[in-house]
């Protein structure tokens, strides 16, 4: 098992990672939103969608439903709010 970092590049994002990943944390690095997991780097790959949202928005329910909370990361002075689609 190893632990590699992953960009959040985007607001609405797919990384390929292993099956199985479990996401470590996720935080603000030199401005940039990242993520950090724990993989078995033999499993075949997957991909994977995040999505991040801004402080205050209207979520609808029925989005919330399909989304895990990851973490929470503090860019400047902006606060963004990181989930996994599921």
């Amino acid at each position: 098992m190893v632990i590699w970092k992953y960009k959040i590049d985007n607001a609405d994002c797919a990384i390929q990672m292993q099956k199985g990943a479990q996401i470590l944390s996720v935080q603000n690095q030199r401005g940039t939103i990242y993520l950090w997991a724990l993989v078995n780097p033999s499993i075949e790959k997957e991909e994977r969608r995040f999505i991040v949202i801004g402080t205050g928005p209207t979520i609808e329910p029925e989005v919330v439903s399909r989304l895990k909370f990851v973490g929470t990361v503090q860019v400047d002075l902006f606060v963004w709010h990181v989930f996994e689609r599921v």
